[in-house]
């Protein structure tokens, strides 16, 4: 059976649309901060505000289980953007408190992106990752 013209083209475009449409909304971030808690120690995370392009404030919270804060060895940030197969700079990370860290984060293009925070305290690695639109 052959679809008239008017009606393919109708398809086409709407096939179009919804293939470029983002995934959400550009700077909107349904899930900009999150935590995890690996039993021995407890990582939270989250933007301050909606994210920008660049001067995005990260602010990184580690507490053993009691609720203690905890001083990392190691804090570190990395960017991903999955659906182009690229990274971008990793931040900087800067002590602010026993147990609170920030960075300054910049996206380098609009798009969903994976930041990955990596904290080591006592010879272990604990992984909390964030999905982020980036405006």
């Amino acid at each position: 059976m052959r679809l008239p013209a008017r009606l393919a083209n109708v398809l086409l475009s709407v096939l179009l649309a919804c293939a470029c449409s983002p995934e959400s909304e550009p700077g909107t971030s349904p899930d900009a901060g999150g935590d995890i808690a690996s039993g021995r120690v407890r990582l939270e995370a989250g933007f301050e505000g909606t994210p920008q392009p660049r001067g995005n404030m990260l602010r990184i919270h580690v507490t053993d289980t009691a609720g203690t804060p905890v001083e990392a060895t190691r804090v570190s940030v990395s960017l991903w953007m999955p659906r182009h197969g690229h990274g971008a700079p990793a931040p900087a990370v800067t002590r602010e408190a026993r147990g609170d860290y920030l960075a300054t984060v910049d996206f380098t293009m609009p798009g969903t992106w994976t930041v990955t925070i990596q904290v080591d305290t006592e010879g272990r690695s604990d992984t909390l990752e964030l999905s982020v639109e980036a405006p």
